[in-house]
């Protein structure tokens, strides 16, 4: 339920004829009644439409209720896009962060290091597993994604190779494979476990 503070509401005249408006004020959204011969005439502005009814006032409590819902649905959508982590701006931050440093080399990783890598992957795979109910077509796919990310670590650097791997997790949310707050923990466990790889860690994500 809305709280009442969001609400403001006034009288005014239209045509010599009274008229009560409703405004919610976080969404800037209204809802008039003007009376109109027997009936009453109904004017909303959810979001961007402006439906125009004549109803009679038994309909005013359910067409206002109904108002009120469409209001809650709009701020529980904007209040998940808010939380929601820039991903695009981490993923762009994370490369001016390695390519501005002039002690980020991009030599080979050593046989260790590949085992590590795998071993880190392997979690990965099994955590977003364990976090989405997958079909088999997404598991073939994050499967796939896995091995290329892992058999990539075997032949290019590891500058390229962080890129190739933050690159890979966006490609899995681009493909509903995975949530924004699924990949920013992936990335998060990733870079704390690999850091030291690098000869540095990464740039601090926030928690997710």
């Amino acid at each position: 339920m809305l709280p009442m503070a969001e609400f403001d509401v006034r009288e005014t005249e239209r045509n010599a004829r009274p008229v009560a408006i409703i405004r919610h004020l976080p969404t800037d959204s209204y809802f008039t009644i003007e009376r109109d011969a027997d009936n009453y005439r109904i004017n909303t502005n959810p979001i961007l439409k402006e439906p125009v009814a004549r109803v009679p006032w038994q309909s005013l409590e359910i067409l206002a209720q109904a108002w009120a819902e469409e209001i809650g649905a709009v701020l529980a959508l904007r209040d998940k896009y808010e939380k929601t982590p820039d991903l695009w701006k981490m993923l762009r931050q994370g490369k001016e962060f390695l390519f501005s440093r002039e002690d980020t080399d991009n030599t080979p990783f050593t046989d260790s290091e590949q085992h590590q890598i795998s071993g880190q992957l392997t979690q990965v795979e099994e955590y977003i597993k364990a976090t989405h109910q997958l079909t088999a077509a997404q598991l073939t796919r994050l499967e796939n994604t896995i091995h290329h990310v892992e058999e990539a670590s075997r032949r290019i650097g590891r500058k390229d190779w962080i890129l190739l791997f933050n690159g890979a997790v966006f490609s899995l949310i681009l493909t509903d494979l995975v949530t924004p707050q699924t990949a920013q923990h992936v990335l998060l466990i990733t870079v704390h476990a690999l850091g030291q790889l690098f000869g540095h860690g990464m740039p601090p994500l926030p928690p997710p």
